[in-house]
């Protein structure tokens, strides 16, 4: 069967379908609930609607519900996602395609309501060829690089609903699961370096072990006890976002002799943006003068 006479048939499956009950997923903000998406066999699209009820996001977790296509080795290659946004009534409807655990492109479709269902038409052939049509957004084509096996459902951070008929069985009964954020630690672990506004080299190393070594305005610190007894260290928040980066310089009793408190989050591109806040030379309990925020980007180098 060619690609748009299945996309024709799968028209035509929707209008006779008999429909079961939606079936409604939830998840708190920082944990998700992935559900497995079965069709009957040699059906590649899926014809129904996607819908968020409320959103419960939590510290740098976007409300979300997503259908994924996933390859054989059950990596994902394709997302069509409702995003929750700052504005807690606002929606996103995106798409995103995804050529790794790291490389990914997000096109914005349609700005929506909390609340609004969502209408989808999601195919797939054996060559890779996607089609989506959501709505108002219009259908869109594409050639994916990896080929899609199944399809699985996932929400993050609130309560969702999916209707795709009842030729489609929408598997929940996995329980709910945390966020790896000890995955997410993993990931900023490293070098990254980019230039302060008077085009000085900033750098940052964060080390599993806790210590860091940091290069600001010119002066390096860092790493365990040096010769003259100090430390540095670095205490990260990921509950909050952007998250709390505070870099802590310590004599060699442990007592705290400087802090240079930072937020910091992961942009688009892979880039980490760090905002400076403020530089407190005693406890962090004490007063201490504050200089202007600033925010910098740094790149993660290959080597850190």
């Amino acid at each position: 069967m060619t690609f748009p006479r299945f996309i024709s048939a799968a028209c035509l499956a929707l209008a006779a379908a008999v429909h079961a009950e939606p079936v409604e997923m939830s998840a708190r903000g920082g944990h998700f609930k992935l559900c497995d998406i079965k069709t009957e066999e040699d059906k590649t699209f899926l014809l129904g609607s996607m819908q968020m009820l409320n959103a419960t996001p939590e510290g740098q977790w976007t409300a979300m519900i997503a259908i994924t296509l996933r390859d054989a080795n059950d990596e994902p290659i394709y997302r069509a996602s409702l995003l929750g946004d700052r504005d807690p009534d606002r929606l996103d409807l995106a798409q995103t395609f995804l050529f790794g655990r790291s490389n990914s492109a997000t096109e914005l479709l349609q700005t929506l309501r909390m609340g609004d269902a969502v209408k989808l038409s999601l195919g797939w052939d054996k060559d890779g060829l996607l089609s989506l049509d959501a709505g108002p957004a219009g259908r869109r084509e594409t050639r994916l690089q990896r080929k899609p096996i199944h399809a699985t459902a996932v929400v993050s951070g609130a309560t969702a609903r999916v209707d795709f008929g009842s030729s489609v069985t929408v598997d929940c009964s996995d329980d709910v699961m945390r966020r790896d954020d000890a995955s997410y630690r993993r990931k900023l672990m490293g070098t990254w370096a980019g230039l302060d506004e008077a085009g000085k080299l900033l750098s940052v190393r964060l080390l599993e072990d806790g210590h860091a070594f940091l290069e600001l305005k010119g002066q390096t610190i860092g790493g365990g006890d040096d010769v003259s007894g100090r430390s540095l260290r670095y205490e990260l928040d990921t509950n909050v976002w952007p998250m709390g980066l505070d870099f802590v310089v310590c004599d060699a009793g442990g007592q705290e002799l400087a802090r240079f408190k930072m937020t910091a989050e992961t942009a688009d591109d892979g880039s980490l943006l760090v905002t400076v806040q403020e530089k407190t030379p005693g406890p962090s309990d004490a007063q201490g003068p504050t200089a202007a925020s600033r925010t910098l980007r740094l790149t993660k180098l290959l080597s850190g």
